[in-house]
Formats: C-alpha cells, structure tokens, sequence
C-alpha cells in the first residue's frame, strides 16, 4: 500500500501488488513521475504516480540488491546478488513519442 502521510486519515492511495515475494525497496524518481518498488528476487515494478494505471514490470534473474534511478531519470539501475549472476543491470527510458499506427514500447528497455 502507498500511503500520503500528509492524509493518513484518508486511507491508503493505492495498493500495488507484489508477484511473489514480499516489496523489499521503495524509490521515487526525482521529478515524481514514477515510483519503483523491487521484491526480494527476479522483480521490480515501475509505476507512472499520474494514475497508478500505468506500470512496467521487469522481470530479472536473481537475488535483487538494490536498485536507483539516475539523476536525470533516464537510467534505472538494478543490482543484483545472486551467487551465479550477481551484476548491475541498466534499463533506459525508451521516448514517450508514438509513431503512427505503432504499438507503444514498453517504457524500459535493457541495454
């Protein structure tokens, strides 16, 4: 559940689910536009603050360290711990713009 501790009273904002583990981190991109949330293992969900609706789930390979967004928040950088597999792993932000007739891209993609 994400809270606004400005308006406990009003109850949770939303309740983002989790797919099998419990949420180990919590991250705010620094303009605001997205707020990431990480599981123990193999998951991190990238959410727009706009509505909630809108997410990405990136699907990893291991134990999840620790993640962070770059400065410019163009970079989302994923480490992760596991004993064979054990790396930092960077997913760049694909362009918001559309082409004609295109399925939109998912808004992370690794490189």
């Amino acid at each position: 559940r994400l809270w606004d501790l400005r308006k406990l009273s009003a109850g949770a904002l939303v309740t983002l689910p989790g797919n099998m583990a419990s949420i180990r981190a919590v991250n705010f991109s620094s303009d605001g536009e997205y707020v990431a949330f990480s599981e123990a293992a193999d998951f991190v969900h990238v959410y727009s603050t706009a509505d909630f609706k809108h997410s990405q789930l990136i699907d990893l390979f291991g134990e999840i360290a620790g993640f962070q967004f770059s400065p410019d928040n163009e970079v989302l950088y994923v480490g992760l711990t596991d004993c064979y597999y054990g790396c930092i792993t960077e997913w760049h932000r694909k362009s918001s713009k559309l082409m004609d007739d295109v399925e939109p891209l998912p808004e992370w993609s690794a490189r």
